[in-house]
C-alpha cells in the first residue's frame, strides 16, 4: 500500500513538473510579446509625435521664407487697395499674372 501512494504521487509530481515547464514556456512567451508591444507603442508614438515637434520647429521659419517671398507681391496689391499707384511696380504685377 505505502508503495502505490508513492508511485501515484512520483506521478503527480511529475505530471506537476511538465505542466509547470509548460507554463514557463508559455509565460516566456508571454514576456517576449509584451515586451515587443512596449517596444512598438514606443515607435508608434515616436512616429506620430516626432513630426509634430520638428513641424513646430521648422514650420514658422518656412512659412516666414514663403511669406517673405511674396511680401512685395502682397506690398502691391495692398497699395492698389488704397488706391495709390505712384507705388506700384508693374513689373511686380506682370510677375504676378504671368503664372
Amino acid at each position: 500500500m505505502p508503495q502505490e501512494g508513492f508511485n501515484r504521487l512520483e506521478q503527480l509530481v511529475r505530471q506537476n513538473l511538465e505542466l509547470t515547464r509548460k507554463n514557463l514556456a508559455n509565460t516566456e512567451k508571454i514576456q517576449k510579446y509584451i515586451l515587443w508591444l512596449k517596444v512598438l507603442n514606443i515607435v508608434k508614438t515616436a512616429l506620430i509625435v516626432l513630426p509634430i515637434i520638428l513641424a513646430i520647429i521648422y514650420l514658422p521659419a518656412a512659412i516666414k521664407n514663403f511669406l517673405g517671398s511674396y511680401q512685395a507681391i502682397f506690398d502691391q496689391i495692398e497699395n492698389l487697395k488704397n488706391g495709390s499707384t505712384s507705388a506700384v511696380d508693374p513689373d511686380i504685377i506682370k510677375s504676378l499674372f504671368s503664372r
